[in-house]
């Protein structure tokens, strides 16, 4: 799984015709497919977040479900942060 994060406001418009919305814990979700994998794009604050991944659509939903907010300690935004920092300029 791949997660991205970039600051601004989701337009739905720019995204693939086709794209889903859903609802997963309380989140409102895009969801498309490419070639890729299922690509699903959220807002939250200023922050758009996109995860992309050839796992089954339950265990996106559980990441997504579990991805918390800026500056939260949990375990899966400490890896994202490790992983992402490089990239944040």
């Amino acid at each position: 799984m791949s997660v991205f994060e970039q600051e601004g406001d989701l337009d739905p418009a720019g995204l693939p015709a086709g794209a889903e919305s859903r609802v997963v814990d309380g989140r409102d979700v895009r969801q498309y497919r490419t070639p890729g994998g299922v690509v699903m794009v959220w807002q939250s604050g200023d922050v758009v977040y996109t995860t992309v991944s050839d796992a089954p659509v339950d265990q996106i939903d559980r990441v997504v479900a579990n991805f918390g907010p800026s500056g939260s300690h949990n375990a899966l935004d400490r890896v994202t942060d490790f992983v992402l920092g490089p990239f944040s300029w």
